[in-house]
């Protein structure tokens, strides 16, 4: 395997509309939010109940992806993939066999297809195929140990956290048929301090388009790629401010971040959705920050601490997925019960169908069970 061939990079900086921005900066006054409701940015709010049956229990799902109507999670804990329906219904899951020829031992990260799904075994390495009930189609072998992987057109690309071992470089590039490895995105090192840590969201593509997106975890920072060959475009920094983390800080346990307004330590969730990316900030205990920009990230709204008018349910999380026009939290069943009683405590509630009460009353038992529960939350045209 050759591993001298540097990769070209051709660093094309996005340019940005708004004034304040400059070329991969963009500034961002999070004093400037406002306190906006829920009705105000989505249309709707639906609450999904996931199967968990004995033998196969969700115990830690960390990476969720939606696709063309069905839930696909990733289980940190037990090393599982499991495909539901929009309703929540099980219906694949795809189990650690082995270490033989298309089995996987632990998978790292899953990437899904039209008619496929591939996932990547990093203590093997290797890349195996199966068909969307779980039946193994092939396996490819691969040099790295990585974190997360994105697989595109005769090329992988690879993200290994924050070690030396990226060889002077933040993601690494292969060519799937000759194995060749190109570093792409040179990094000083300075991130080495953050570790091998990852984000639930991974590499996501960016809708009607051939670009790449991946939010480097604890980072203010957004690579994006050409998504038809892998190639760089460009690293976006956002740029709070005052309120940007102070670089001896990186790395540091905190105490001012316990107070209202305090540091952002690292953007919270970077989204892609059909005409704007949803940028979820959180600043110290209290503020969560919704905005939201366009594809040429122009700021088109600004909000802080939604209130949810809609079915007034108070949603203790961050957001975790989305797809083109929605955005999906992932929450523990018990978490949801506790925020359900604490906001409607001594209240006379309506149980109409379609509803969030609805739902408490008709999953109360499995809610106080440990299951888990995806929240999704249609936007506004």
């Amino acid at each position: 395997m050759q591993r001298n061939i540097v990769f070209v990079l051709l660093v094309i900086l996005i340019s940005c509309q708004g004034g304040e921005e400059t070329e991969n900066r963009i500034k961002i006054d999070l004093d400037e939010s406002i306190n906006g409701k829920f009705s105000e940015v989505f249309e709707s709010i639906e609450y999904i109940i996931l199967e968990n049956p004995d033998e196969s229990p969700l115990v830690w799902p960390y990476t969720l992806k939606y696709h063309t109507g069905n839930f696909w999670l990733r289980d940190i804990t037990t090393n599982k993939i499991f495909k539901f329906s929009e309703e929540g219904n099980l219906k694949s899951v795809f189990k650690p066999l082995g270490k033989g020829p298309l089995e996987y031992f632990q998978v790292d990260d899953f990437q899904v297809f039209q008619d496929s799904i591939v996932l990547k075994d990093s203590y093997l390495k290797k890349f195996i195929s199966f068909d969307h009930f779980g039946t193994p189609i092939k396996e490819h072998r691969f040099p790295l140990n990585s974190l997360h992987f994105h697989k595109g057109p005769g090329y992988t690309l690879h993200f290994l956290g924050y070690t030396s071992r990226n060889e002077g470089y933040l993601f690494q590039r292969i060519s799937e048929s000759t194995n060749d490895q190109f570093g792409v995105f040179p990094t000083d090192g300075s991130k080495e301090k953050l570790g091998i840590m990852e984000d639930p969201q991974g590499f996501l593509p960016l809708p009607d388009s051939d670009k790449l997106i991946y939010k480097l975890p604890l980072t203010r920072e957004i690579a994006i790629f050409d998504g038809v060959n892998g190639s760089p475009i460009s690293i976006l920094e956002f740029d709070y401010g005052t309120y940007n983390l102070p670089e001896e800080l990186i790395g540091q346990r905190i105490d001012k971040n316990q107070e209202p307004n305090s540091y952002v330590q690292a953007n919270g969730a970077f989204l892609p959705l059909k005409n704007k990316f949803f940028l979820f900030v959180k600043q110290g205990q209290e503020n969560s920050h919704y905005i939201f920009l366009d594809h040429s990230f122009s700021l088109l709204a600004q909000y802080q601490n939604l209130e949810n008018d809609i079915d007034g349910l108070q949603i203790k999380s961050f957001p975790w997925a989305s797809n083109e026009h929605e955005i999906f939290y992932l929450i523990r069943s018990l978490t949801f019960y506790n925020s359900y009683v604490e906001t409607f405590a001594n209240q006379k509630v309506k149980i109409l169908p379609n509803t969030v009460h609805e739902f408490f009353q008709l999953n109360k038992a499995k809610l106080v069970d440990d299951n888990w529960i995806i929240i999704r939350l249609k936007l506004k045209d």
